[in-house]
C-alpha cells in the first residue's frame, strides 16, 4: 500500500544528442529507469558470472524523452504553485 508524502522524487530522460553516443538510458512504465552499461569489451564476464550490464532505478514518476517542459511542469510542480501562493513553502530542483 502506498503512502501519501510529501516529497516527490520525478527525474526527465532527454534525448541523445545529434553528435553521436550510445543511448544506454530506458524509461518503463512511467516510474523506471534502465542505465545499461555501455562497455562491451567484458560482456564474458558478465556471462561467466551470471552478471546483468542493467542497473534500474524506481522513481514516483518519470518523463520520458519526447516529454515536454508543459507535462514535466504539470506532473510535477504546477500543483505547488497555488500552495506557495497560500503561504506554504515549496522546494523544486
Amino acid at each position: 500500500a502506498r503512502t501519501e508524502s510529501s516529497l516527490l522524487v520525478a527525474v526527465r530522460l532527454r534525448p541523445m544528442l545529434e553528435s553521436g553516443g550510445v543511448d544506454i538510458l530506458r524509461e518503463c512504465d512511467g516510474r523506471m529507469v534502465v542505465v545499461l552499461d555501455p562497455d562491451t569489451h567484458k560482456s564474458y564476464l558478465d556471462e561467466v558470472q551470471n552478471r546483468t550490464k542493467e542497473r534500474r532505478y524506481t522513481f514516483d514518476r518519470v518523463f520520458g524523452k519526447e516529454s515536454t517542459n508543459q507535462e514535466v511542469f504539470g506532473g510535477t510542480v504546477a500543483s505547488l504553485v497555488a500552495d506557495v501562493v497560500r503561504g506554504f513553502s515549496a522546494t523544486v530542483f
